[in-house]
């Protein structure tokens, strides 16, 4: 009968105690019994989690209370250097949760799979909390179940991405490349990208999590510093993937390129449709720092059509849904949108 590894749940909380039953009742579910469910509280002042985890009497949990707040990226690294003692790890945050009760029993199943597995991952989707409503990205659905990780590596300027919440990595590899390490918003990206090279990977094609999506996710915030700061969770695996010699540099140029196009894409969305008022500010900071790409997006069709529609968001949904097989992010606006008309 093949080893179950203790795998350690690190469930990160700050003030979601209307969230954190969810989060915890798709950990406890779970049919695979070789867990550690470690609650990192970052100093929270609202609700009383104590009393919420006393309804849950299960040895396996235990509750973390950080003297002072570390912030998501500190509460990140004390739950996995200093309290996880599994081989395996995950991380959940409170807003979000597991879909399936057997998700780490196939987690284990992939592990054993193969030979160097680092890291198993599964479909995610998007729960969007004001309407209830589960929004499914389709572009990663046909991923095999076992893959080397320089090949999912070069698929990821297509779209392809390493959802966070149902990443179990390696524990030990994860802490030998020093994870979250990265001081940008897409820190968990920053790592598990570095993790994949040279690697195998495991997939589950089953949705296995949701991140829930609301008015205080951090992928709200608008910052335009923070934006161009961020592309370190793409330069960083570049650079890495160079050192390591095991993929074509010209391939990785090319990888480069098409990852910062997209990531500035997204971020020329994101601002058109939550804060367009920053939108100005943002293309003449592209355009110092990044201006080949500024000049792509200007002449870019695709956002052109996007200017076109993007004040109808229902057509919106539906063509991001249809041809860019990724509608949460439109989605999500329109919850937010229509929520707050309804005040």
């Amino acid at each position: 009968m093949p080893i179950q590894p203790l795998i350690s749940v690190l469930i990160t909380y700050y003030n979601q105690i209307d969230s954190i039953e969810r989060a915890l009742k798709s950990v406890l579910n779970q049919d695979y019994p070789n867990l550690e469910i470690i609650i990192g509280d970052d100093y929270s002042l609202e609700g009383d989690l104590e009393a919420v985890l006393k309804n849950y009497p299960d040895s396996r949990i235990r509750l973390v209370r950080n003297p002072e707040n570390l912030g998501r990226r500190g509460n990140y690294v004390n739950l996995l250097y200093k309290e996880a003692c599994g081989s395996l790890a995950t991380i959940l945050n409170a807003d979000d949760f597991l879909a399936r009760n057997d998700f780490f029993t196939k987690v284990v199943e992939r592990f054993h799979a193969t030979k160097d597995v680092v890291l198993v991952f599964g479909h995610t989707n998007v729960f969007l909390e004001f309407t209830n409503e589960k929004v499914g990205d389709a572009i990663i659905e046909n991923l095999p179940e076992i893959m080397e990780g320089n090949w999912l590596f070069l698929k990821l300027p297509h779209g392809v991405v390493i959802p966070h919440v149902t990443s179990v990595y390696n524990r030990g590899a994860a802490i030998a490349l020093d994870f979250y390490r990265s001081h940008t918003i897409s820190e968990d990206w920053e790592s598990l990208y570095r993790l994949i090279l040279g690697h195998q990977v495991g997939f589950i094609k089953e949705v296995s999590g949701f991140y829930g999506r609301h008015y205080q996710n951090v992928s709200k915030d608008i910052n335009i510093n923070s934006i161009l700061a961020n592309i370190e969770y793409i330069t960083e695996p570049y650079k890495l993937a160079l050192e390591r010699g095991e993929i074509d540099s010209k391939l990785l140029h090319v990888w480069k390129d098409k990852m910062l196009f997209r990531y500035f894409v997204k971020n020329y969305i994101k601002i058109s449709l939550w804060n367009k008022a920053q939108l100005p500010e943002f293309l003449a900071q592209l355009k110092m720092h990044h201006p080949e790409i500024a000049k792509k997006i200007t002449y870019d069709y695709r956002i052109a059509i996007f200017n076109m529609i993007k004040n109808h968001p229902r057509i919106l949904r539906f063509a991001f849904a249809k041809y860019s097989k990724q509608e949460s992010v439109i989605a999500d606006f329109i919850q937010f949108s229509e929520n707050k008309a309804r005040g």
